[in-house]
């Protein structure tokens, strides 16, 4: 499971919506459909849903991937491209290490 650290700063608000910012750290085996993020991995107290992430940047790793949210089931997806798939993107395999990237974030929640 990844990990989430807070920014110093802490959440801010958006009209309805909290937003949390931090760094999220992935773990050494990406599975297959996703990691899951939980309201407890952002350390999202008195919130009921995450409602999106956004991916603000992130360590040189992860620039070999494309991140995405899968909202419907609070899940991060990563992505990649390479010579046997001619620049169309695919999951990556179950198990990658991807215990060198770390992401800057911005969750909504509710």
């Amino acid at each position: 499971m990844p990990t989430f650290t807070t920014s110093k700063r802490g959440d801010d608000v958006l009209g309805r919506r909290r937003l949390v910012a931090g760094k999220l750290t992935l773990d050494a085996s990406y599975p297959t459909g996703g990691m899951s993020v939980t309201l407890a991995t952002i350390k999202a107290k008195n919130a009921r849903a995450i409602e999106g992430c956004l991916i603000l940047g992130g360590t040189p790793t992860a620039n070999a991937f494309k991140f995405h949210w899968d909202s419907t089931n609070n899940k991060l997806m990563a992505a990649w491209t390479g010579p046997g798939l001619s620049g169309v993107l695919a999951e990556i395999a179950n198990g990658t290490n991807l215990s060198a990237v770390t992401l800057d974030v911005l969750f909504v929640v509710l």
